[in-house]
Order: C-alpha cells, then structure tokens, then sequence
C-alpha cells in the first residue's frame, strides 16, 4: 500500500545553473533528491509524480558563492554571479591590496603581487547582503572598520576647520569682521541687486568719503545694511524705523567694511538657504555624510 501526499523539499543550486534551463535543472534535481529516499515521518518516497509549484530561490546573506569579475576600479570590485550583479566596496576589500589603475587591465594587487584581481577573474566571495542598488547610505558605515572611521572623520574635521581658517584669514587680510556679505533688498539698485556678493575691506587709516559703498550695523540688528554715503535711497518709504531709536549718526565703529567688488547673484544661494531652514539643513546635512563617506 502507498500514499499520495503533498510534500516540499529544498535544494541548492550553483550560480552556473542560472540561465534559461534554470525550471529543467530544477526539476531533475528534485528527481535525483527524492526519488528512492526514506523519510523518518513518512517512509520510503517511490517517486515524484507531479510538481505543484516551485518557489522563488532565496540568497540569504553570509552565502560563499562564485562569481566573475566583470570591473575593477577606485571604488570597488563589480562582479556577476550568474544572472546576478555583486558589488565589492572598497572598504570590504583586504587592506594591503591596492588599486592599480596604470595596470592593464586595471587591478587590485598586494604589493608582492602573489594575489591579483582583475576582469575575468574567478573568484569566492561571501554574501554581506542583497537588494536592488538601494544600498542605505550607512552601509558605508558598517563596512569601516574603527580606523577607517576615525579617518573619516578627522577628514570632516579637517574640511571645517580649513573653512573657518579661510574666514578668519579674510578678517585678517580685509581688517572686516564679515569680509564677504550678501545683499539682501533692492535699496541699492541699479548699482547692486538683490542676490550680488560684495567683498569687503575695512582700513580704518582711509576715511570714509562721498560716494563710499558701506555696510554697517545697527545696534540691536543681525543684518548689517549697504548702503551708499549719500542722501537718499532706492526705497519707496521712509526707512528711519530701521535705525536704533535716538540714534542720528553712525559711528566709525559701527562700519563693517567699505565695498570694493562684488559677484552678481551668487549670494542667492545664501538667500534661498536662509528663507527655506529645512533646505539649508538638508544640504548641510548631505553634504556632511558625503565627506563621511567617501574617502576621495
């Protein structure tokens, strides 16, 4: 007496079977597998008479697999497997291997070049994980090891103090707390308009004269102002509000800096980020893991 039951079974394929007679292979393998077996729940299996269905096959991550590389550069190592594209960072690559661009193919070699990866090459390799190119942009992260990461870091660290060296460099040279300021309205128009980027110097030995293009602060006020030093202005209404109350002249002290070119338009950057904080964030913060994660 015999049963007919419903049962599953699981195989393994290697990558070279991928291709058109991937369902074939398959089915000859469940054959050869189970055909003639002894089940501890069912007993002896006689044969396979029909196949239901057959699932998707599943690459789990930490698989060793074979695979082929089809590109070598600076950022990693690009390889198939079967139907399959795998990708090597460069972090993940063995550190005392380094990018040979000069080299024909372009690889990646030891320095005694006993260990050699180029295009065409075979090689194994274990499966950290799988997706469609959506790589979180903190993969990055958990590839480095400590050393790598302290690198990194001291790299951002390094960007942002040579930009606040620059600024303070600027001060130094211009003798101006804010050597580079942005206009913010049109009050100076036609000569400047809204967006233009004005460099600034400020000699305190040179007085300042008719005709003079400063940019000063008033007390209890962020935004400095630029205006020229003449009787009247650009704008359509009576601007005395703007000034500290009581207050009917401006001091040597409170001139930032006299302005002696400017670039058009630029500064709109500046504006946009300032109206738009979580634009400004954003980038800023993009920027920050781009250097954090890059290492060129």
């Amino acid at each position: 007496m015999f049963y007919h039951l419903s049962l599953e079974h699981e195989i393994q394929l290697h990558p070279k079977y991928f291709g058109q007679n991937l369902m074939e292979t398959v089915k000859q393998k469940l054959f050869s597998e189970v055909e003639g077996t002894c089940t501890g729940k069912y007993g002896f299996v006689i044969a396979v008479t029909t196949i239901d269905t057959i699932g998707h096959g599943m690459i789990q991550p930490g698989q060793v697999m074979d695979a082929v590389v089809s590109q070598v550069n600076k950022v990693g190592i690009f390889c198939e497997i079967g139907p399959l594209s795998c990708f090597i960072s460069r972090h993940c690559i063995p550190p005392d291997m380094e990018f040979e661009p000069n080299n024909i193919p372009p690889c990646y070699k030891t320095a005694d070049e006993s260990i050699v990866i180029k295009q065409d090459d075979e090689i194994r390799l274990k499966l950290i994980e799988m997706g469609l190119l959506d790589f979180s942009i903190f993969d990055e992260f958990r590839r480095m090891d400590g050393r790598q990461i302290v690198y990194q870091f001291l790299n951002f660290a390094m960007i942002v103090s040579s930009a606040l060296m620059i600024w303070k460099g600027l001060m130094v040279v211009t003798g101006s707390e804010s050597p580079i300021v942005v206009v913010l309205s049109g009050s100076m128009e036609p000569a400047f308009y809204r967006g233009d980027l004005l460099m600034l110097t400020n000699d305190l030995n040179d007085p300042i004269r008719a005709g003079d293009i400063t940019v000063f602060k008033i007390e209890g006020r962020d935004i400095p102002i630029v205006h020229r030093v003449i009787k009247g202005d650009n704008n359509m209404v009576d601007d005395r509000g703007l000034y500290a109350p009581g207050q009917y002249w401006l001091q040597r002290k409170d001139v930032v800096g006299r302005a002696k070119g400017f670039v058009p338009y630029v500064g709109m950057v500046t504006i946009i980020m300032n109206d738009y904080p979580k634009l400004k964030y954003t980038v800023l913060a993009l920027l920050g893991l781009f250097v954090l994660l890059h290492r060129e």
